[in-house]
């Protein structure tokens, strides 16, 4: 079972990291295309560090493009996520990720023509129904009125829906080491181009803002991310997709309860609402939307 406990990792850790993107869009940084172009920087780092390990190893033409396609989805699906969590509270954005479970069906269903069932069928309900619900400030029916961190986060699931088809298809055949380095090296082929036009701002925050606790954030955080992705891509590759992609579910339930700790011993740095009633309304939709995970998968 060791891969259980690379796919509750993944979730956890995260959780941790959607805390530290949220401090940084919201107290530090300006401009949240610079956080993942950061970090993409950093995942290349270490796929070179992979590839030069493997002895460069040359996977056949098109599954090296399909999977540094999916590196650069990987890196595509932050931008709508942290313009989502400049504007809203962690715990209302992140739980609408789930959003990737349907997507990831729907696509199989469109791609590989795959038939779905009447119980994922309701799986999608649910997870639809806790989505718009705890994507809203008040429940009632104005919750059917998407708000723009919806749709944000749904541009954000979609995009890493493909990463993880593209990821599962070519791991199977091929090393996990191999697939991961190519996937790191689309990851940062399209941090590269962000960073062309975003130069003048990233230099401007390299030179005026980039010091000190900023430094040990990003540090932080990025290894906090590689871990998680290496956890999930190992999970992945160890186990059926559909068994982490339910574990990858319980993510909104950390994010949840890290949002709670911090609000009530960290307030300066994290606020959330913690009334009662809120946390009770959150609780409930999450449920929910995990639930209709759990329908999807099993």
């Amino acid at each position: 079972m060791n891969w259980l406990l690379y796919a509750v990792a993944s979730p956890a850790l995260y959780s941790l990291t959607n805390y530290i993107d949220k401090f940084l869009v919201e107290k530090r940084i300006k401009n949240p295309l610079l956080v993942p172009i950061f970090g993409g920087l950093t995942t290349l780092i270490l796929g070179i560090l992979i590839f030069i390990i493997k002895n460069f190893p040359i996977l056949p033409l098109l599954q090296a493009i399909l999977i540094l396609i999916s590196g650069i989805f990987l890196f595509l699906y932050l931008i709508p996520y942290f313009k989502a969590l400049s504007t809203e509270e962690t715990s209302r954005v992140v739980p609408l990720f789930q959003m990737s479970s349907v997507l990831v069906l729907i696509m199989s269903s469109l791609f590989l023509r795959e038939t779905l069932s009447l119980k994922q069928l309701f799986g999608f309900l649910f997870i639809l129904i806790g989505g718009f619900a705890i994507s809203a400030e008040t429940p009632d029916l104005k919750i059917f009125i998407p708000r723009k961190s919806f749709w944000l986060m749904m541009l954000s699931a979609m995009l890493w829906s493909f990463t993880v088809i593209i990821f599962k298809f070519i791991v199977t055949s091929n090393d996990f080491w191999t697939t991961l380095a190519y996937e790191s090296l689309g990851v940062g082929l399209a941090s590269f181009i962000a960073l062309i036009f975003q130069w003048r701002q990233f230099s401007t925050f390299i030179t005026s803002s980039f010091k000190g606790d900023i430094i040990i954030l990003f540090t932080v955080n990025e290894l906090l991310s590689e871990v998680a992705q290496f956890a999930y891509s190992l999970a992945l590759f160890l186990a059926p997709a559909p068994l982490v992609s339910v574990i990858g579910g319980t993510q909104p339930f950390f994010v949840l309860l890290f949002g709670i700790i911090l609000s009530l011993f960290f307030p300066h740095l994290i606020e959330e609402n913690i009334e009662k009633k809120t946390l009770f309304l959150k609780l409930l939709f999450i449920f929910l939307i995990f639930f209709g995970v759990i329908f999807i998968y099993l």
